[in-house]
């Protein structure tokens, strides 16, 4: 008897090459299938509004109309009233403190958890606050700022003031507070996540080398855990820049940031052109702040 010849493999082959391929094209198209509902959704739901806000910044709006009037003049007074100009440099200001505040705060924090403590109840004590309301979280900062708060009763009974310190609330004091506490755990959850994954048997072998704790910190533990810090650093930045809850509830009207202005010249203003050009230009500018952190994380990831 002859065994198969070359042909035969040859077309046996081609025969398992077309069944990998059917194979694979059948779940490229189950893949669509099951990813067409979530693609509808979120073109009606995000891109279908953004769509509708980007020809209302480019319309004339008037007495709560649009209009069939094409026109630039809404970016031209966004970029030209300083009232909004200062607004969005508040806004801006705000998020680069509340990031480099939760840098500070959050990477020694994140340190001790992971690398000293190595304490699972501290890793749940940073995360029980996302169980509860993020509005709620602010009024319970507004209640401890306040006349009648905590703070203000422990300095009353210590006698280190006579009367209650009103500065605490309604200023920039709660603003800064506020935005530190409700963001810190996403800087300290991004670093630790990284610092989890950091070899420990590195940190040993700088200290069998007799290096310094701050020269493996600076020379190990910081360059390993970058792409965390930076992650950590998205994820405070972005959202502070759309921050309205805390504005309304611990900052006042002269803390208010671009999120609170979009959303009254949408509602009692009624200038909807303005709004949306205000909320596209902010967008714009977290998008180009996104793009410069993905590429600080990729450059710095090449260099390391």
């Amino acid at each position: 008897m002859h065994g198969p010849s070359v042909f035969d493999s040859w077309q046996g082959g081609e025969h398992s090459a077309m069944a990998d391929e059917r194979f694979l094209s059948s779940r490229t198209m189950a893949a669509w299938i099951m990813g067409l509902p979530a693609v509808v959704i979120y073109a009606t739901l995000f891109v279908l509004p953004l769509l509708i806000m980007f020809t209302f910044s480019l319309k004339v709006v008037d007495n709560f109309k649009v209009t069939d009037v094409w026109t630039l003049d809404n970016y031209r007074e966004a970029f030209a009233n300083p009232v909004y100009l200062n607004v969005a440099a508040r806004t801006v200001f705000t998020a680069f403190l509340t990031t480099i505040s939760s840098l500070l705060v959050g990477y020694p924090l994140a340190y001790f958890v992971s690398k000293i403590a190595r304490s699972r109840i501290l890793l749940l004590l940073i995360v029980i606050p996302f169980w509860t309301s993020f509005v709620v979280r602010a009024y319970a900062w507004a209640v401890i700022l306040g006349p009648r708060g905590v703070i203000n009763q422990l300095l009353l009974s210590l006698g280190l003031v006579d009367e209650p310190i009103r500065e605490l609330l309604y200023g920039p004091i709660s603003m800064g507070i506020g935005l530190l506490c409700l963001y810190l755990p996403f800087m300290i959850l991004s670093i630790y996540v990284a610092l989890e994954r950091l070899d420990d048997r590195l940190l040993e072998a700088g200290r069998d080398l007799y290096a310094s704790p701050w020269t493996i910190w600076r020379r190990v533990t910081l360059p390993m855990t970058m792409p965390g810090v930076i992650t950590g650093c998205i994820f405070v930045f972005i959202p502070v820049t759309g921050e309205y809850v805390v504005p309304v509830i611990l900052g006042g009207v002269n803390s208010y940031l671009s999120a609170n202005i979009v959303v009254n010249l949408f509602g009692q203003s009624g200038q909807w052109g303005i709004g949306s050009a205000i909320a596209f230009t902010m967008m714009a500018f977290i998008l180009v702040m996104l793009f410069l952190l993905r590429l600080l994380a990729r450059v710095w990831r090449i260099a390391t």
